[in-house]
């Protein structure tokens, strides 16, 4: 087998979503929290934004 099979199958980082390259990232100086409630989201905008956690 060679080295490219050992890996898995070779995927182009551009065919992957933007989401999935850029990987989870955190901001601590600027939290959201402080600007937004979960309360005043449609039910299904917080079911989405739940989802993405």
């Amino acid at each position: 087998d060679s080295p490219e099979h050992a890996t898995g199958p070779h995927i182009n980082e551009l065919d992957m979503p933007i989401a999935q390259r850029k990987g989870k990232r955190s901001c601590t100086m600027h939290p959201l929290s402080g600007h937004l409630s979960m309360a005043r989201l449609t039910p299904t905008y917080r079911q989405f934004v739940k989802g993405l956690s």
